[in-house]
């Protein structure tokens, strides 16, 4: 039993239609990095950030960083 008898059920909404005429195409950077010198700061980062990177993972070993970017191709 409802609360709201007179109220009409909501209708069913569809997520609005997308349609891509281009594929994106992406290019990644991968940098290493000694772990001994420890995390990279904001100050290292922001360079690549400025070149239209994004950094999107960071992977670590006993040994070392590995530091993954991505940007779109021009």
């Amino acid at each position: 039993m409802s609360r709201f008898p007179d109220r009409p059920a909501p209708k069913p909404t569809l997520p609005p239609m997308v349609y891509v005429t281009e594929k994106t195409i992406w290019e990644y950077k991968q940098v290493t990095r000694e772990l001994s010198e420890g995390a990279p700061t904001e100050e290292q980062l922001n360079p690549f950030g400025k070149e239209g990177w994004e950094l999107v993972s960071i992977l670590n070993n006993s040994e070392r960083y590995y530091l993954y970017f991505k940007r779109m191709k021009d």
